[in-house]
């Protein structure tokens, strides 16, 4: 399996185990937000991640030169699409209660972490096969 499907194999286990997590969440937690625009927003979530790892996979095959371009244009990108999605949570769908701003903010930070995870060890796995 090449490395763009097992990133994007990855994020999908990772956004169903986040679906999960914030299920259970909600079941202990009545109330706390609605359980629909969670699964919305990790699906979001999951889509900007993979459209950012494909980005950097991508990246990966462009030569040694273009490889921290791509990098960085995939962090960027996950940046603005994420602030593309906070404008529409809280502006378009005026999600403002404190449970749905808490439930946006950890879902970017987990994505995030993710993303920076993969990425890291992409370039460990690169530079072990290099050195």
């Amino acid at each position: 399996m090449n490395s763009l499907m097992r990133n994007v194999l990855h994020t999908a286990i990772a956004g169903t185990i986040m679906a999960i997590a914030g299920v259970i969440i909600e079941m202990k937690l009545p109330g706390i937000y609605d359980r629909g625009l969670m699964i919305l927003a990790v699906f979001f979530f999951f889509l900007i991640t993979a459209f950012a790892l494909i980005v950097f996979s991508l990246g990966q095959n462009k030569g040694e030169g273009k490889d921290s371009l791509y990098t960085l244009l995939a962090i960027g990108i996950k940046f603005i699409f994420s602030l593309l999605f906070a404008l529409i949570w809280f502006g378009v769908l005026k999600e403002s209660g404190r449970g749905s701003i808490l439930l946006f903010f950890v879902l970017y930070l987990s994505a995030t972490i993710f993303l920076i995870m993969k990425i890291v060890s992409e370039f460990k796995r690169r530079s072990i096969k290099n050195g």
